[in-house]
């Protein structure tokens, strides 16, 4: 019977591979990369690019993929740190900042001169 060889690693690994080894998280990653950390990093970034970034400055597209690869780091190595309610709950809410920046940053434009959305030349007439 013939197989794939990287079919039966991956169904029957050795148990001499590094997959089968455990380390605790703060061995595995820096204690900075830890998800609560890196939420509050995004948290920061988003915060200070609407407050203090014009509206039509490309820092402001350019800041959502910093945001992207922060809240995927966050969904990647929550599990690791926490329990698995708490990581899903930390993920899901740094989606849904993720998604609020896009709304408030780029949708409706909103800085700190206005306190609120920009406003528009129609709205002011």
């Amino acid at each position: 019977m013939a197989t794939c060889g990287a079919i039966d690693k991956f169904c029957n690994p050795s148990p001499w591979t590094l997959t089968n080894f455990t380390m605790a998280p703060s061995q595995c990653y820096p204690l900075w990369m830890s998800p609560p950390v890196l939420f509050l990093f995004q948290l920061l970034v988003s915060s200070g690019v609407i407050g203090f970034i014009p509206t039509n400055s490309p820092w402001r597209i350019s800041t959502i993929h910093i945001l992207i690869s922060l809240v995927c780091g966050i969904i990647r190595i929550s599990n690791q740190y926490m329990r698995t309610q708490w990581a899903s709950l930390l993920s899901g809410t740094s989606v849904a900042f993720l998604l609020q920046y896009m709304e408030i940053a780029l949708v409706s434009k909103w800085n700190f001169r206005d306190r609120g959305p920009e406003q528009s030349v129609s709205a002011v007439v």
